[in-house]
């Protein structure tokens, strides 16, 4: 009996006729003439695919590099070639005549495997006493995400694997889809972009934070703004304005180490180089400040000490607009700022104009200046800087009133709509790799960090577009909601009234550098409400007057306010007394009725 012939399946049929332009894109063919990479079934069979020892049927990617016509594939170089059809029988053990594959051209389906997502063409026996469609992918180890005409299906593999993830790692579905998109390896790839310049041409040793990817949509000198941006500063600040959020990570941890591990590339990414952080930190002037503020907690944990740690956290800038990483970061908060602001601005000569947001900064940005001054040789801002300090949106609630319009960004000019709180949602997918960097040494930590925040940033660097364009669609609506708003304001006030508020608030914008207070016009004015003794003293004082232990209708009414308070802690204490009362408690009763009587 002769066995059936193969239905088909086109890998990559589209692009089979596309080579790559650029072999460095590729994995080297010289070596590597086809590798065994799965197995889909028990009895399915691929030209150009080998049946291993055990009688299943592996795929296998083929690369005839240099294709050898006699001469020395070394010195001649022939055309590069893949094979990109990768055949797969779907046929039925029950057939006694060859299958009648279906003559069309087949349909179009994405196969999710380990590997990654493959499109390819699916050709399904058509047979008289054939099986269904999904039946026939079943049997080729492939699970179909429908019953009719299905379009995507799992191989049996990549089910087996997401379940041992999601057993393990407790990885869901969208992650681990995730993982398979960023696994799928791109068909006959045309080109690649340099990162950094480094792996072309000549040898160069990574400088400071030249590994690092950063925002690319925040304006730098010298790469995404025209050569005449400071003609345009004057009249558009808000473009020139760098925002900065700054936030400390105390889950971020390190043991104490015992040995020095060795370093790949010291300061070439986010976290900061050595040396010259250890020196700033042995020449900064400690200062053990008291929260002025509520309670902070990030105070309070700033002045702590951790037996057995070596790192008790880090502290990070990250753009406060599109959150992406700056370098260089560090748990010292002034060297974070500093080295941020030097990295991202251009240094001298760049941008002037820095707006930080801190949750802290109430506290942090009172003796900045000063600990900068102390520590110049280490710490050092580029001439010209100025600084305008607030705090997130989310955090200033706790704090007491007057912070709100000191340092909300809603009040500071550039900052836009910002709400600060940007940072936090970077900590997060950092957090999950808190525990395994506890242990490690200091270079490998490092590096592991500077890895997962490159990737982050790398992230948002793919999405800038997108984010940008719902951003602006946001906007739009909100600029006429905004002007609306400020149109009916202006309507209901006088010429006079307007013109007093734009004076006072340009005085409050001018001076808030030097003098933070001034901002507090934007609070509301308040007084506090008179006690009751004093409201007694006032209504005895302007009514009545007379003898007689009880003076006046006031001293009445505030007599009968305190018997009835009296009367009510009373009638508390008795029910709370219950079966079997102490002689505290009793004691306690006798005290209240013995005021009442008195």
């Amino acid at each position: 009996m002769s066995s059936p012939e193969p239905m088909q399946v086109d890998a990559n049929a589209d692009a089979k006729d596309e080579p790559p332009t650029d072999r460095d894109d590729l994995r080297s063919p010289r070596d590597v003439r086809q590798a065994d990479t799965q197995c889909w079934g028990r009895k399915a069979s691929v030209e150009e695919y080998q049946e291993s020892s055990d009688g299943d049927i592996h795929d296998v990617d083929k690369w005839n590099a240099w294709e050898d016509d006699g001469s020395d594939e070394e010195e001649e170089e022939g055309d590069w070639k893949r094979i990109d059809e990768l055949e797969k029988i779907l046929s039925d053990s029950e057939h006694l005549s060859p299958p009648n594959i279906d003559g069309g051209e087949g349909r179009n389906m994405n196969i999710v495997d380990v590997t990654g997502v493959h499109p390819m063409v699916v050709h399904f026996c058509r047979c008289i006493a054939r099986k269904a469609d999904f039946e026939q992918l079943l049997d080729a180890g492939i699970y179909p995400s429908s019953m009719k005409q299905p379009r995507t299906a799992f191989t049996f593999a990549v089910l087996d694997n997401f379940h041992i993830t999601n057993l393990e790692f407790k990885t869901n579905t969208r992650e681990y889809y995730q993982m398979i998109r960023r696994a799928t390896h791109p068909a006959f790839l045309h080109q690649t972009m340099k990162w950094n310049g480094f792996g072309h041409g000549p040898y160069k040793t990574p400088g400071p934070r030249e590994l690092a990817l950063w925002c690319a949509a925040c304006p730098v000198p010298g790469i995404n703004l025209p050569d005449n941006w400071k003609e345009d500063e004057q009249r558009k600040g808000y473009l020139y304005t760098r925002i900065l959020n700054l936030d400390g990570n105390m889950k971020v941890e390190q043991m104490t180490q015992k040995y020095v591990d060795s370093t790949l590339t010291d300061g070439g990414g986010f976290m900061v180089t050595d040396r010259p952080y250890q020196d700033s930190i042995h020449n900064s002037v400690e200062i053990k400040e008291k929260a002025t503020c509520n309670n902070l907690r990030a105070v309070s944990m700033g002045n702590m000490s951790s037996e057995g740690l070596q790192v008790t956290g880090i502290g990070a800038a990250a753009c406060g607009r599109h959150g992406a990483f700056c370098p260089h970061l560090q748990w010292n908060m002034d060297y974070a700022l500093v080295q941020a602001a030097w990295q991202t601005m251009g240094g001298r000569g760049g941008l002037s104009h820095l707006t930080s947001l801190y949750d802290i900064n109430c506290q942090f940005a009172v003796n900045l200046l000063r600990r900068i001054a102390a520590n110049r040789k280490h710490l050092s801002l580029a001439k010209g800087i100025e600084i305008v300090h607030g705090i997130s949106l989310f955090h200033i609630h706790g704090h007491q009133d007057s912070c709100t319009p000191r340092y909300s960004p809603n009040y500071i000019p550039s900052a836009g709509q910002v709400d600060g709180e940007v940072i936090e949602t970077l900590w997060a997918p950092l957090n999950w790799i808190a525990s395994s960097c506890r242990n490690m040494g200091n270079n490998h930590r490092a590096e592991t960090l500077d890895i997962h925040m490159n990737d982050s940033n790398w992230k948002k660097l793919l999405n800038i577009v997108l984010s940008l364009s719902k951003k602006y669609v946001k906007a739009l609506g909100g600029v006429q909601m905004s002007a609306e708003a400020f149109e009916n304001i202006c309507k209901g006030a006088s010429k006079k009234d307007i013109i007093t508020w734009g004076r006072a608030e340009a005085a409050a914008q001018a001076g808030r550098l030097k003098d933070i207070t001034k901002m507090d016009i934007y609070g509301p004015s308040i007084k506090d409400a008179p006690t009751k003794a004093e409201l007694q003293i006032q209504l005895t004082v302007n009514k009545e007057s007379g003898n007689g232990p009880i003076r006046g209708s006031a001293s009445w009414i505030s007599n009968g306010m305190r018997i009835q308070e009296v009367q009510l802690e009373l009638a508390a204490e008795i029910r709370k007394l219950g079966c079997r009362p102490t002689a505290a408690k009793r004691n306690n009763i006798e005290d209240c009725r013995r005021r009442l009587r008195d």
